[in-house]
């Protein structure tokens, strides 16, 4: 019954929940204990839409404008080493370095362009805590922030044009973690906002030199959304997870892999 409701929960949040770009969330709830650490490596796929305010130009020659921007049908790969502490039976930290390959496409006023960013660090940490168990089911809490500082580039014979990306995502989830015998079933709702800003310098070289520069704020954008996983032993002290989660402007889908010792 728990379980059948806890889905039904899950199914309409992850209907009702704009912009996603975050790796694997794990349980809601502690899951080592005090003086415990684990490692572990952690893959996953986004597919969203960065909701982008307009860009702003100056130019070599002292002119301005403003364009419409925007950086759509974002598709990301996320490759996390992650590793955490048990501070207490209910609360451990974590810490996770990777690298994310992230392909998408630039509109400006209507005029698309393709964007394949550098293949850059992406970092971040995290926490999470049991505060309540009875039964088979914790509840649970985990909060995580990651970020990233990315780059396109684009070149002829006699120009050079490059986009720099860099934000931050910030993402709290609640919900309960069932021991479904042999496996866990964990998810829950989720709070989720993103920062950050878009840098582009043009530069034309003929008989002079000739440069544009840009300016774009990714828009402080929060949503709430859903997700769900599940966590199955594959060895002793080692489980394999997978998950997906969705909000109204993206989902993602990923597995990881975590030792406990």
């Amino acid at each position: 019954m728990v379980a059948r409701l806890f889905v039904a929960v899950l199914v309409v949040a992850l209907l009702g929940a704009s912009a996603f770009a975050v790796g694997n969330i794990g349980t809601p709830t502690a899951e080592l204990k005090q003086g415990q650490w684990s490692l572990g490596g952690d893959y996953a796929y986004s597919d969203f839409d960065f909701d982008i305010d307009k860009i702003k130009w100056t130019t070599s020659e002292g002119g301005s404008a403003t364009d419409e921007f925007d950086i759509a049908d974002v598709k990301t790969n996320f490759y996390y080493v992650t590793f955490g502490y048990g501070l207490a039976d209910n609360w451990e930290v974590y810490g996770r370095l990777g690298i994310a390959d992230i392909k998408g496409e630039t509109d400006y006023d209507g005029d698309k362009y393709g964007a394949n960013f550098d293949n850059d660090l992406v970092w971040g940490v995290g926490t999470r805590c049991t505060f309540h168990e009875k039964d088979k089911v914790r509840w649970g809490a985990t909060a995580q922030i990651n970020w990233i500082d990315t780059s396109v580039e684009w070149k002829g014979s006699d120009w050079k044009d490059t986009l720099d990306f860099s934000a931050y995502d910030l993402l709290v989830a609640v919900g309960p973690t069932v021991d479904m015998g042999g496996w866990k079933l964990y998810g829950g709702p989720f709070f989720y906002m993103i920062d950050g800003d878009v840098d582009e310098k043009y530069t034309e070289w003929g008989e002079g030199t000739y440069w544009e520069k840009g300016k774009a704020d990714v828009e402080e954008d929060s949503s709430f959304g859903g997700y769900v996983g599940a966590a199955i032993p594959i060895a002793e002290n080692m489980d394999m997870t997978f998950e997906v989660a969705a909000i109204s402007g993206g989902w993602a889908a990923g597995t990881g892999v975590v030792w406990t010792f």
